[in-house]
């Protein structure tokens, strides 16, 4: 049997039992906060280690070798911690996709998940629609999930059946041109969208940042951005924004609360419906910032600045969301040269054949 149980002066739960040559002590190390009822995580790893204990004493496999999927990846997700909320929502969307799809595959339990099954699975993805970088972050946190089932006993296969690599081919994110934001800016949209795309294109902020603005954090001079991926970050104000954000009302949010309670992605939904009509296939709200970076840099913009503007940490990361085209780089062309050869000097010529 596992015991339960914390230490007087430790801050984490700790789970133990005996066994006939010594005692094995486990720490989760998990909080309690002085919570009174332990966390979910906890509970597993003393459930793991009593259906260890039978397994070693009768020779039986262990029960969790069947809990269906659905309940095991729920528990996996609500044992996360130190992991921000917007990760967790994204891996919640991961969790409800696969467990659909299991289901109508019929995958009931953890040892039905197999490396046929996983390669399946990632081929209905692909097949969906689902693009590179959010594909290669799901097969990524269900390669851990299966790595933790292993830790703790809930499987008995030997490989992993996530842990293997894919193809697919990777779409540059191109920046807006002018003919397509000519078009776009054309079309008409509800006001509260117009306004989260003038925000975007003069700031390069995300969805998730234009949604948390207040009238609060908006000045004549600077916009501060408190609803960030990363951190808080402050970007001033454009001439043509701030006569676009004029009057500014004194407090409330910037979008109206009936955008704000509809789903994640109903801006993003709102936003490609204007691009179908504008013509502009790739109607991605996220490409405005992009484009606020790539015309920063076209412009002779210092990346030192570019990068303090986007709120980017890693230079790596600001590079990805810097382009270029031939049309911008012609001009820049123009300044190479070469000595001229002088006249009368007979040019050397080669002939085809050599």
């Amino acid at each position: 049997m596992a015991n339960l149980y914390k230490r007087p002066r430790s801050p984490f739960w700790w789970v133990s039992y005996t066994t006939a040559d010594s005692r094995v002590r486990v720490s989760t190390g998990i909080r309690h906060e002085g919570k009174k009822q332990p966390p979910a995580a906890v509970l597993e790893v003393r459930r793991a280690i009593e259906e260890r204990i039978a397994r070693e004493k009768f020779g039986a496999a262990p029960m969790l070798q069947h809990r269906p999927v659905a309940d095991y990846l729920s528990a996996h997700l609500a044992s996360l911690h130190g992991v921000r909320p917007s990760t967790i929502k994204r891996y919640r969307f991961m969790v409800e996709s696969f467990c659909r799809w299991s289901a109508q595959e019929q995958v009931g339990n953890v040892a039905s998940v197999t490396y046929p099954v996983a390669k399946r699975y990632v081929e209905h993805r692909r097949n969906s629609g689902v693009g590179p970088a959010t594909l290669r972050a799901e097969v990524r946190f269900l390669n851990a999930a299966w790595v933790e089932a292993k830790k703790l006993h809930h499987t008995e296969f030997e490989e992993n059946p996530w842990q293997f690599s894919f193809k697919v081919e990777r779409q540059e994110p191109d920046p807006f041109t002018d003919a397509e934001l000519a078009a776009i800016l054309a079309q008409p949209m509800p006001v509260w969208l117009r306004l989260a795309v003038d925000i975007a294109r003069y700031t390069g902020a995300r969805i998730s940042s234009i949604k948390g603005l207040r009238w609060e954090d908006v000045t004549p001079e600077a916009i501060r951005f408190r609803m960030s991926k990363t951190t808080a970050f402050t970007v001033p104000v454009h001439p043509r924004l701030l006569a676009i954000l004029n009057p500014m009302p004194a407090s409330g949010a910037v979008l109206p609360e009936s955008v704000l309670a509809k789903t994640d992605g109903y801006i993003s939904q709102m936003f490609k419906l204007v691009c179908q009509r504008a013509g502009v296939p790739r109607g991605h709200f996220h490409l405005f910032r992009h484009t606020f970076v790539s015309r920063l840099a076209l412009a002779g913009v210092e990346q030192r600045v570019t990068q303090l503007l986007a709120n980017h940490k890693s230079g790596d990361v600001h590079r990805h969301y810097t382009h270029s085209n031939a049309a911008a780089l012609a001009p820049h062309l123009e300044r190479l040269t070469y000595p001229e050869c002088a006249s009368g000097v007979p040019q050397p010529t080669v002939s085809v054949s050599d």
